[in-house]
């Protein structure tokens, strides 16, 4: 099949999952409710391996709001350029002598608790390629199939060697019920 086979698909998947995870963003009032909403639907979804789940569920969204482990500043959900992030600070911009202000300690926090949410997002996009690499296995060998089975039909159509066989021609090879023996059937049987 030519590459092109699939862009139309590939399109309307693209799509679908950007539509499902843009209603996830806007239904979770936490960054730490949409993971978790986007986790139970990926990973531990009843229907997980059959296709994308509703764009929409009221009731994993609430399962994933008890199970979030903490609330973050609520999240804007949109698809446009993630601005680049600025330069680290020099390691000297705090001195040891001086203790981090509790607004650092819990900006630090919120930071960790992201960068494990994009690990775990990095996981699952890593679990979707293999998954959707072994679809693809999947319908090429359903292809090949079909491409084979589409090479009879046209034999047949064209009858090359598809003829019908003979009373004699089936009777060389059928096995007796009554004696056992090879090339007769139980009504011919000489026995």
């Amino acid at each position: 099949m030519p590459p092109t086979t699939h862009v139309a698909f590939a399109q309307m998947g693209a799509h679908r999952i950007g539509m499902w995870f843009d209603k996830a963003v806007q239904g979770a009032p936490s960054e730490d409710v949409a993971l978790e909403y986007m986790e139970l639907a990926i990973l531990r979804w009843p229907l997980c391996g059959r296709g994308l789940p509703v764009e929409y569920d009221s009731e994993l969204m609430d399962r994933a709001k008890r199970l979030a482990p903490s609330a973050a500043p609520p999240i804007a959900p949109s698809f446009t350029a993630i601005p680049p992030a600025p330069p680290p600070p020099p390691a000297a911009v705090v001195p040891a002598s001086q203790p981090k202000s509790d607004g650092a300690i819990a900006l630090n926090d919120q930071l960790d608790q992201m960068v494990k949410g994009i690990e775990g997002l990095t996981g699952q996009m890593a679990t979707f390629g293999r998954r959707l690499d072994a679809t693809h296995s999947k319908l090429d060998n359903v292809s090949n199939k079909v491409g084979g089975l589409e090479t009879k039909v046209k034999d047949m159509e064209a009858g090359s060697s598809m003829r019908p066989k003979t009373k004699e021609e089936k009777d060389k090879t059928i096995r007796c019920n009554k004696c056992g023996q090879i090339g007769h059937r139980e009504a011919d049987c000489p026995n």
